[in-house]
């Protein structure tokens, strides 16, 4: 795999998690619940967490450039 196309689905990866839980968010809200902006807040919170976690772990697995 060439190390473009992986950047680019890694990237892709990201984008439709970022997608996907925010049509998660839309469809728990949409009937109606209690403490909307806790459930929100606590979801991004634990949202953001999972991808400082998974930008980490994807720079630490990038070979550093040799000359």
């Amino acid at each position: 795999m060439l190390p473009d196309s992986f950047f680019q689905i890694s990237v892709l990866a990201m984008v439709l998690r970022l997608i996907g839980s925010l049509v998660f968010i839309g469809v728990e809200v949409w009937p109606g619940m209690e403490n909307i902006i806790l459930f929100i807040a606590d979801f991004f919170v634990i949202f953001l967490f999972y991808l400082v976690f998974d930008i980490y772990a994807f720079l630490s697995n990038l070979r550093p450039i040799s000359k």
